[in-house]
């Protein structure tokens, strides 16, 4: 069974908007060359999503290496080996924590980055693409119950999986700070409470700051304009065996 929504208006809408519109030879050669880019610039996306991927997970190796490290030496100091400052460990393990929390949250953010560029680029080839391939690229086959695994969600959840284990880690990292600074109970939970809330406050800052407006600021870009117009989507269409 064949699920399909034809709406010409939004097409033509989107061509206008464009500057690809119109039946002579010119504007179909620019319709096939922007059919072409968007091609070319949906896999460089790929490409970049994967190439970060891999400097994350470099990123995210080293600082657990470094966690385990300081953790094995912070084990030896409570058994009573011959160590230096004992504050010292605790704090290398409340820095390497954030670190590796900021790098996580880091990559989590720009494979969702990734996923909306790619989606850009999918929906302008799914509006150029009838013109010379059909409905090649947006015609999706699926067997059994349709159940299909996203690599780029699987992606997503791996980066959300260190956020929670990093936060784990933090949060044990900052007991182990506050237990070695502060003797009353009273301290070391004010001092817990209070870091956390600067750190979240931190957090938020980063985001609307560095992650949250820059997007903000191009979607308006992308939406000012004639495409505001454009009513209703354009759908993928299944077929189910």
């Amino acid at each position: 069974m064949a699920k399909t929504t034809s709406n010409s208006s939004v097409i033509d809408d989107y061509l206008n908007s464009l500057g690809l519109a119109g039946n002579d030879q010119i504007s179909r050669e620019k319709r096939r060359e922007a059919w072409k880019i968007a091609h070319e610039l949906r896999r460089f996306e790929i490409d970049l999503l994967w190439r970060r991927s891999t400097y994350f997970w470099g990123l995210q190796i080293a600082a657990f290496a470094g966690f385990g490290v300081m953790a094995g030496t912070s084990v030896s100091e409570s058994a009573g080996a011959d160590l230096p400052d004992p504050l010292i460990m605790p704090v290398f393990l409340l820095a390497i924590s954030l670190f590796g929390l900021a790098g996580s949250l880091a990559w989590y953010w720009a494979a969702k980055a990734s996923k909306i560029w790619m989606y850009n680029w999918e929906m302008h080839i799914d509006f150029l693409e009838d013109e010379f391939s059909g409905s090649l690229y947006k015609t999706v086959f699926f067997r059994g119950n349709g159940a299909v695994f996203s690599l780029t969600g699987i992606n997503e959840a791996v980066t959300l999986v260190t956020v929670v284990i990093w936060t784990f880690l933090l949060l044990f990292s900052e007991v182990r700070l506050l237990t070695y600074a502060f003797t009353g109970v009273m301290f070391q939970a004010v001092a817990f409470f209070a870091f956390n809330l600067l750190s979240f406050i931190l957090a938020v800052l980063a985001y609307e700051k560095f992650v949250k407006s820059r997007g903000k600021a191009a979607m308006e870009r992308i939406n000012h304009g004639e495409l505001n117009n454009i009513q209703g989507g354009f759908f993928r269409r299944v077929l189910w065996k």
